[in-house]
């Protein structure tokens, strides 16, 4: 009795918080539980983008091991083989809502029969369940996206209504203040630029010293600090296009399943078929969307993009436009994006314009400037002047964007650049993206954006 005793009262001591904390602090740590992203920075701009991104990926994976468990156990009843099609159709479905409407409909036809188990209602629940949370996190993920969007566009939007500030101080009250211009935003990592003025700039023994500078690493820096915005802007739009596919694909799933069944209980050839073939046609631009994504370098990225803008997609449109379901879908998708507030055109834009400002502002701190307000202005040899130039013509267009006349001079010396540089090394596709992005922000662009900027 008294070992007992004793057991009972070790036993109870191991489980004590004391106990557990006295033990912490020995010399084995105890080990930590696994935390979603645990190296990412909660001051991160993506931070809650990875996060919910996580919770999907972790609520697909624990969901669906419960589920095609399930499904097992219906296969092999004796009870469920009148409804073979479905479960195989559930068991193929890689994506978790269709699945879980498969079984559904599975269970809502048993739960009909006289004869029924008191868990098929809590299998019923629980698959209510995973179907809110799973619609919940879809919801949370469009709304932390759009809230992401229109924060980007709003620090794009500053500089219009800095503008706007000014003219109607210098209309109405010119003795106030001069509203405070707005400080460009930092989306991306910092950049990294080496100190190109000590290295530019040539020793003279002229008043006014002459800077040079070498283009071959000035592409090549220039290049360095925009391709991971450059990338991530593109990924950006492409998970909005492709998250709509999905949507869409699965309701396709979810659409063949409710079709009409014959007395076997198996899918009407016809109905059943027709779906199949939608759905690949959507399914293959979305293989090509996630080719494009996997893709790490920004140019590369972007030459995938373009090619199969210009040379498939008109094809696998065409295919997709003899479908009997592509005129609801065209529908659907539209209405899809007016309820999340999407306009993929004004997105392009946005976005087009949101890295030619992060280019721009990147080649203005690779320039050679002087280091104070008392120093001699720089000179730049002829080879390097229109370096200067590309930024001074920008910077003079964007003061003035209503006149055509500053956008055709800054757009002349971008092209000029391109064409003499596009068959030169790897590093100057930067001219080549420079001159791409320049041409989609005009001055009719800018008066979209800025209306589009006064909406918000």
């Amino acid at each position: 009795m008294r070992r007992l005793i004793v057991f009972a009262f070790l036993l109870l001591i191991s489980q004590s918080p004391l106990y557990c904390n006295a033990a912490t602090s020995g010399v084995t740590p105890t080990p930590q539980p696994n935390i979603l992203l645990p190296h990412a920075d909660i001051k991160s701009r993506k931070f809650q983008t990875h996060f919910i991104d996580e919770l999907n990926a972790l609520v697909d994976t624990a969901a669906g091991d419960h589920l095609n468990r399930l499904l097992q156990e219906l296969r092999a009843n004796k009870d469920y083989v009148a409804y073979v099609s479905r479960i195989e159709s559930a068991a193929s479905a890689t994506r978790l809502m269709p699945k879980i409407v498969y079984l559904k409909q599975l269970l809502d036809l048993k739960l009909n029969e006289p004869l029924h188990s008191v868990e098929s209602y809590y299998t019923v629940r629980n698959l209510n369940f995973l179907g809110k949370l799973k619609r919940q996190l879809l919801q949370l993920q469009d709304e932390s996206a759009t809230e992401l969007r229109h924060l980007r566009w709003y620090n794009l939007c500053g500089q219009f209504w800095y503008r706007d500030a000014l003219s109607n101080q210098t209309q109405t009250a010119p003795h106030k203040a001069t509203p405070r211009p707005p400080v460009a935003a930092h989306y991306w990592a910092n950049v990294k630029l080496a100190p190109l003025r000590a290295e530019t700039v040539v020793a003279s023994t002229a008043e006014t010293p002459l800077a040079h500078i070498e283009l071959e690493r000035f592409a090549r820096l220039l290049y360095a600090n925009v391709k991971a915005a450059g990338a991530e802007l593109i990924d950006d739009y492409l998970f909005t296009v492709r998250k709509l596919l999905q949507e869409v694909i699965e309701e396709k799933h979810i659409a063949a399943m409710s079709s009409t069944e014959n007395e076997e209980g198996k899918l009407e050839p016809s109905t059943a078929d027709s779906h199949t073939l939608h759905v690949s046609k959507l399914s293959k631009v979305l293989t090509e969307i996630d080719t494009i994504l996997a893709i790490d370098d920004f140019y590369a990225k972007r030459n995938r993009l373009y090619s199969y803008l210009e040379n498939d997609l008109s094809t696998d449109y065409e295919q997709f436009k003899n479908s009997q379901y592509a005129n609801d879908d065209l529908a659907e998708m539209l209405a899809k994006l007016q309820r999340k507030g999407v306009d993929l055109f004004v997105t392009f834009i946005f976005s087009n314009f949101e890295f030619l400002e992060h280019l721009h502002e990147t080649w203005r701190k690779l320039l050679p400037w002087p280091t104070n307000a008392h120093e001699t202005p720089l000179l730049y040899d002829a080879s390097s002047q229109r370096l200067f130039d590309v930024h001074r013509l920008y910077v003079e267009f964007k003061r003035d964007w209503e006149n055509s006349e500053r956008y055709n001079a800054y757009q002349g010396v971008v092209q000029t650049l391109y064409a003499d540089t596009r068959n030169g090394s790897a590093n100057m596709h930067i001219f080549e993206l420079l001159n791409n992005a320049s041409a989609n922000v005009g001055t009719v662009t800018l008066n979209m954006i800025k209306a589009k900027c006064d909406e918000l």
